[in-house]
């Protein structure tokens, strides 16, 4: 539980070695199970949201200060009373400046007043962060309620008169939370691929291009896109206009309409982002046409790589579909797609324990590649700039952080109510001393290992057994610590 706490995600002071582009700012939140990470980012994805309009979210006493980067004056918003106990039914906004506070209070905060997206990724629990949403079945485009509908109700959803459900496609009117669905990883990673293939490629490789060696991926070469059309009659034109007119091939059976795009040759990967704006933008659309269960399926065509085997003839490897990949190897390529949506523009960026389900090495790889596409956005477009937090457990990302990116939650009791600074620097450290310092940890190594050889060490000390029974066991113990304290204890046996 959160309780009276400050939590302040200040711009990094370092300008040394590991300064990051200007493109973007990058925090770690960290602490030890239950000292509510998750809940700081869920809170400031339901306060910006508030302060968007929708007074379902963010029923707490808050008040938040930022500065937007085209502003040269921070903004205190609030909505409660100067003693953080009463809701107020107004916001109460204080304007800091060089020339002093201003302060008022209004029904509605401006949109010029706010960051112009917030986007938000959970490897936990997506309900939570859904909170107070509609349950509509056609909205959360769930297949199975709809299959339960009766004849009569399916023709009511699909006259053409019905107001379809579809985000309006001005981009000036997209909402300002977006949340990136689990559900949605197929989707997440076209937008990636084909924003990557917009890419400069130049001297340096393009950011995906590692990600896909990773995972033993050689190209994209296409996807294709299933619609029901009869859904939502009234967006037949924007999906041809977005989509329809660019596909290789379009084959329509009664209410199916199926769009294969081959990218083995030339792509129009510009075009199809052009005509939505960016990757972002076209995920935004491809994921409400899901929700309304219009888009009915995504599916990728990737090339892998053939064997590196020198006995074994060189030849190309078929198409593979995307999803026969593994689900570690599709949730690796699916989150560092969706790290490609970033770049281009200004956002807060909320990601939940992005590095679930990824081993070592490739938790390894996450600082980097976010640094790989703002580095790549900056090359040619220098007029945005993200914040991204990041919650975490992994002591490895940590180590491509400075210590004032990372804040601690500390918690005393059932209460978390401190928020710190680590007091050694982690940038480069040995994930072992994050370990024991910031999460607590009474030793890196684990607790089995620990305990059994921590027990030799008093039966040799107590007699039970023999020197010769020590020096036996250093080959089973790995060098390091453990086996110094096995020598140590012989040398004192002399």
């Amino acid at each position: 539980m959160l309780e009276d706490i400050t939590i302040e995600f200040a711009a990094s002071t370092n300008r040394g070695l590991g300064h990051r582009s200007a493109t973007y700012a990058l925090d770690f939140l960290v602490g030890v199970n239950g000292t509510g990470k998750s809940t700081v980012l869920r809170a400031l994805g339901e306060i910006f949201q508030r302060l968007a309009g929708d007074s379902r979210k963010a029923n707490f006493p808050f008040e938040i200060e930022f500065m937007l980067r085209t502003e040269t004056e921070s903004l205190c918003i609030s909505n409660c009373g100067p003693d953080m106990a009463q809701l107020m039914g107004r916001f109460r906004i204080r304007r800091i400046g060089e020339n002093g506070e201003v302060t008022e209070e209004v029904d509605a905060v401006a949109p010029g007043d706010l960051p112009s997206t917030i986007i938000a990724y959970t490897t936990g629990s997506e309900a939570e962060w859904r909170n107070g949403e509609r349950d509509n079945i056609f909205q959360l485009g769930n297949p199975a309620e709809v299959r339960k509908l009766s004849a009569e109700e399916l023709a009511i959803q699909e006259l053409p008169g019905k107001p379809p459900l579809i985000t309006k496609t001005d981009r000036q009117q997209q909402p300002l939370f977006l949340f990136a669905e689990k559900a949605h990883i197929p989707t997440i990673t076209l937008c990636g691929f084909l924003t990557n293939l917009t890419l400069a490629g130049g001297t340096n490789a393009k950011p995906l291009d590692e990600v896909l060696r990773e995972v033993k991926v050689n190209a994209f070469r296409g996807f294709s896109l299933r619609f029901r059309m009869n859904q939502t009659s009234g967006e037949r034109n924007n999906i041809w206009r977005r989509l329809g007119r660019f596909a290789t091939r379009r084959i329509n059976v009664g209410a199916e309409y199926l769009f294969v795009y081959d990218y083995s040759g030339q792509h129009n990967a510009a075009e199809i982002l052009q005509e939505s704006g960016n990757g972002l933008s076209l995920y935004r659309f491809l994921a409400e046409l899901q929700r309304s269960n219009v888009l009915t399926e995504v599916n990728l065509f990737i090339e892998r790589t053939s064997s590196e085997r020198r006995d074994e003839p060189a030849v190309t490897a078929p198409l593979h579909l995307f999803s026969w990949l593994s689900d570690g190897e599709q949730n690796f390529v699916g989150r560092m797609c969706l790290f490609t949506l970033f770049g281009g523009i200004d956002a807060l960026i909320l990601l939940d324990e992005p590095e679930v389900h990824f081993n070592d090495y490739w938790k390894r790889q996450i600082v980097h590649f976010i640094d790989r596409v703002f580095r790549a956005s900056t090359d040619t477009d220098q007029n945005h700039a993200s914040h991204l937090l990041i919650s975490t457990h992994s002591s490895i990302a940590l180590t491509d952080a400075h210590s004032d990116d990372i804040i601690r939650m500390e918690r005393d009791g059932i209460n978390t109510q401190r928020a710190t600074k680590p007091r050694f620097q982690t940038f480069g450290a040995d994930p072992s001393d994050i370990m024991v310092h910031i999460f607590d940890a009474p030793q890196p190594n684990g607790e089995y290992s620990v305990q059994r050889i921590k027990a030799r060490i008093d039966e040799a000390r107590q007699g039970r057994i023999s020197k010769d029974d020590l020096k036996q066991d250093l080959n089973f113990i790995a060098p390091g610590y453990w086996s110094y304290r096995i020598r140590r204890e012989l040398i004192r046996q002399q």
